[in-house]
């Protein structure tokens, strides 16, 4: 399935990982602030706590629901649609994270030069690295 044929509300879930990092940051500084833990429950106490300071009063749960849950159920709902692509991305030995690697590092070039030089100079960089 195409990224263009999800909902706008989707491509924004997909797209936007500010809110993730937010949330690792928060347990990350709750975690470090501690130091060490005893044991796995102790660990997961202080991943609870810092989870739930970020909306103690739960609203922001409920908004969120609310916001998302149609959206959230298209997207399960075209899965559902390409199940057999779905099953074999998940469970066959082959993928294409080379080529997927390749192309993050090539866009990632092409934004540091903003457009100043031409292909010459892109193919240049890309056979140096």
């Amino acid at each position: 399935m195409p990224f263009l044929a999800f909902d706008v509300e989707i491509r924004k879930v997909i797209c936007s990982t500010n809110a993730i990092e937010s949330v690792n940051a928060r347990i990350r500084r709750t975690a470090r602030a501690r130091g060490h833990f005893p044991n796995p429950q102790a660990a997961l106490k202080c991943v609870y706590t810092a989870l739930m300071s970020l909306d103690p009063t739960g609203n922001g749960r409920k908004r969120w629901t609310m916001r998302w849950k149609a959206p959230l159920n298209a997207f399960a709902n075209g899965l559902e649609l390409d199940r057999a692509a779905v099953d074999a991305g998940l469970t066959l030995p082959y993928h294409n994270g080379r080529a997927e690697g390749v192309n993050t590092r090539t866009k990632r070039i092409m934004r540091q030069m903003h457009g100043r030089a031409g292909f010459p100079l892109l193919r240049h960089r890309i056979l140096l690295h």
